[in-house]
């Protein structure tokens, strides 16, 4: 649908989220883009990032656990990683591998599915072209309001001071 509207030149009323967009140009979300999506949890990855000897207090390993329509399930962010504690030595690959799956891994089935839905309309070379914010213009405009009419006249000076054609400027 939402390829088709591009295709038909037609705005939808809908937004998407970076994440989201990003994931459909096949560019990979990092902790820059966790802020739109998981506030606490990016500022809690930042403060680890930068505080130094804070990791090995936190009881952290490479893995995840949530609760999955009523089950407990863990992934391992890496092999073994259940068993491999984070430390200030390895901090900067857990949060880049915690981010990967909360922005990437997690919805890399449904954001593959919807690419492959709007590229069958559009050529993908053409969707490529565009970064997160010019694919969210194409799919729904802008969001901003129009000009003020009333505003611009009243705001306007009107004058005949311009060169003639022959004065140089």
């Amino acid at each position: 649908m939402v390829g088709k509207a591009i295709y038909e030149n037609n705005l939808l009323e809908s937004t998407f989220s970076v994440i989201f967009l990003n994931r459909i140009l096949g560019v990979k979300n990092t902790i820059n883009e966790l802020k739109y999506s998981d506030q606490v949890l990016y500022k809690n990855l930042l403060q680890l990032k930068h505080k130094e000897g804070f990791a090995e207090n936190l009881g952290l390993t490479f893995s995840v656990s949530e609760n999955v329509m009523g089950v407990q399930k863990t992934y391992n962010l890496k092999p073994n990683g259940e068993n491999i504690e984070v430390d200030e030595s390895n901090k900067l690959e857990y949060i880049d591998l915690l981010c990967s799956f909360r922005l990437n891994y997690q919805i890399d089935q449904q954001s593959k599915a919807f690419a492959a839905g709007m590229k069958s309309c559009i050529d993908p070379a053409w969707i490529q072209m565009f970064n997160h914010e010019e694919l969210q213009l194409l799919i729904c405009g802008s969001r901003r309001k129009g000009f003020d009419v009333n505003d611009l006249q009243e705001n306007t000076e009107y004058n005949s001071n311009l060169p003639s054609h022959n004065e140089r400027v």
